[in-house]
């Protein structure tokens, strides 16, 4: 039967399923809350945004390295791909940065 391995990938994405609690998402969940002080939402906020920065970053790291593997010795494409991944790594470390400067700040003002 040809159609075995696409028969067992769905089941293991079914089972795995199971695991998962797949209630909807509330205000309690996001950190979001209506009890929260100001200071507490700006750093959630904050915190969010450096983690939605770290992913892209390491997105652009991986479109990059693709970039560099497919320029086929091309000179302009291969400067195209260090380009990239030098923002993507900078971007990184900036995301990086952004979540311990909020991390202390917030330990230090009792928000975290």
């Amino acid at each position: 039967m040809k159609h075995t391995p696409l028969l067992l990938m769905i089941f293991a994405a079914h089972s795995a399923q199971a695991q998962f609690d797949l209630a909807p998402v509330t205000g309690a969940d996001t950190g979001l809350r209506g009890d929260n002080s100001i200071s507490e939402t700006i750093f959630t906020i904050i915190t969010f945004f450096a983690g939605l920065l770290a992913s892209l970053a390491i997105l652009f790291i991986v479109i990059a390295g693709i970039l560099y593997i497919t320029s086929s010795g091309d000179s302009g494409r291969v400067d195209r791909a260090k380009q990239m991944l030098t923002y993507a790594i900078i971007g990184l470390i900036v995301a990086l940065l952004a979540w311990v400067i909020v991390q202390s700040i917030a330990a230090a003002l009792g928000a975290g």
